[in-house]
């Protein structure tokens, strides 16, 4: 069975070696026998490589009728140039001869059906590899930054994905309660003046991540810098912001409607969560009313996760998202704010429940499941 030819060693590419010295198995004093590559053998390689290096030709990449597959390559002499050529109706050719550019010395040719401009490049750097690769001898050669960036393309495209989410992750937490400057943006009516402030926000959160140590448990540092120098793409960094603006805008609508809500039926509301252990660090005290009684309520995650069961929700959304809510409720002290977060991820994590699109139904049920704690101060104590 032929083995794959791989051509990637580590930053390096390795070339082809069409011939080499041997033993001739046959010759009983073990005589050294030149040995070429065959035809097939060098074109196979050839396409290990293509495909490595995602340069294959779309429409088709084979050996010339004139190039028998099992004859050896005739090399050694001569040159491997190519030729790149389009028919306006019928695609764009290369032609990799062997030796002087006439039929007989046709060795593997390749099409594209385009025929833009776009096209033409592509297939003159494809054929411009197969050279390298032909006339390289077996030496190892620096890689093209065009085929390190092919060849990390889903790497790199994974780390952008794990960096986003932890970002968008981490910014839905701290700029939906902490950031003053745009609760006052929000509260001064303008949408523009909202839109800038959480901007600001955003690139200097991005930037604190990125240099201040503040961790990112969902991604690793390399993938969140990998993230970061995406950002640098103004078209990427439009819609990623433009998205975050909305869901900023919104929530705090919600919380907006919530605080109404609570202050029509007597009720406090709190819209900062509060947790002394939180991960941002936070460092608020709990404070005792003007009657000396502190209250504060408590949920945890095996309360919330029956209640999920008993109403079927959470049902469309994977386990690590799942349990991280559950985590949540495991809260020092659950804020009314927190029970609006919880529904609103409750809502989002469920499809086709009659509580779907009602947050403030999914509030009651969970304020329902939630039990208070008081502690009575004397006006002595400290």
């Amino acid at each position: 069975m032929r083995e794959e030819f791989k051509s990637i060693e580590g930053n390096k590419i390795r070339t082809l070696k069409l011939h080499e010295r041997s033993v001739d198995p046959d010759d009983e004093f073990g005589k050294e026998v030149d040995r070429w590559l065959t035809n097939w053998e060098a074109w196979r390689d050839l396409c290990d490589h293509l495909e490595a290096v995602g340069m294959f030709p779309d429409e088709y990449f084979k050996l010339s009728a004139f190039a028998e597959e099992d004859a050896p390559i005739s090399a050694g002499m001569v040159e491997f140039t190519a030729e790149v050529t389009y028919r306006e109706l019928d695609g764009t050719y290369f032609t990799i001869y062997n030796g002087s550019r006439c039929g007989e010395n046709n060795f593997v040719i390749g099409k594209t059906t385009g025929t833009s401009p776009e096209d033409y490049l592509r297939m003159s750097r494809i054929a411009a590899e197969c050279c390298i690769m032909l006339n390289g001898g077996g030496r190892l050669i620096d890689m093209p930054e065009d085929v390190y960036i092919n060849i990390t393309h889903d790497d790199r495209v994974n780390a952008i994905e794990a960096g986003e989410y932890s970002f968008r992750k981490y910014a839905e937490k701290y700029l939906s309660y902490i950031d003053s400057d745009i609760e006052e943006a929000y509260r001064s009516g303008d949408r523009k003046n909202f839109n800038s402030a959480v901007w600001y926000a955003l690139d200097k959160l991005a930037f604190d991540m990125l240099r201040s140590g503040i961790e990112h448990d969902d991604c690793t540092d390399e993938q969140f810098k990998e993230f970061y120098k995406k950002l640098t793409d103004d078209a990427y960094r439009l819609r990623l912001y433009e998205r975050l603006a909305d869901e900023l805008f919104k929530l705090h609508q919600e919380i907006e409607k919530a605080r109404n809500l609570a202050h029509e039926n007597g009720m406090a509301f709190d819209a900062q969560p509060y947790d002394p252990d939180d991960e941002f660090g936070r460092e608020v005290e709990m404070e005792a009313d003007k009657t000396g009684v502190l209250e504060i309520r408590k949920l945890g995650h095996d309360q919330l996760r029956q209640l999920c069961i008993d109403m079927g929700w959470c049902n469309h959304v994977d386990n690590d998202r799942y349990n991280e809510l559950l985590e949540y409720a495991d809260k020092a002290d659950i804020t009314s704010a927190d029970i609006l977060y919880i529904a609103q991820r409750i809502d989002e994590f469920t499809a086709d429940n009659d509580y779907n699109g009602h947050v403030d139904s999914i509030c009651c049920e969970i304020a329902r499941r939630c039990w208070p704690m008081f502690t009575i101060r004397e006006p002595n104590d400290e």
